[in-house]
């Protein structure tokens, strides 16, 4: 019985040094685990934060954009208002131009008409 009992205890004691290592292992590799989780959702929730932004980002660029769209159509209107009235001058010009000859054209005809006539 003693020589069982003293076996006993010297079967045992690998196993629970085993036991300790094991035990000692599994609680870092516990605590590993959980810090890993932690930087896990740490960078889910910066991914989340990323994309918030990213759609910030795009919305403002959209109006930005819009805003620049607009300013150049009005400038674009202004232009072209400005071609329509230097393009209505210049026809008014012209016939301006055509009138005088006209009258022109006219003063040296009743001139020769009144130097054939003499």
């Amino acid at each position: 019985f003693f020589f069982s009992s003293r076996r006993r205890h010297t079967r045992f004691l690998p196993v629970s040094w085993a036991r300790r290592c094991v035990q000692e292992t599994g609680n870092e590799s516990a605590k590993e685990i959980e810090k890993l989780k932690e930087s896990l959702h740490a960078a889910e929730s910066n991914k989340q934060k990323l994309g918030e932004q990213n759609k910030m980002l795009d919305s403002q660029k959209l109006k930005l954009i819009k805003e620049v769209e607009e300013r150049y159509s009005l400038k674009i209107r202004q232009l072209e208002g400005q071609i329509e009235d230097e393009k209505d001058l210049a026809v008014k010009e012209i016939k301006e131009a055509q009138y005088k000859s006209e009258i022109e054209l006219n003063q040296l005809r009743t001139l020769f008409l009144s130097l054939i006539h003499i």
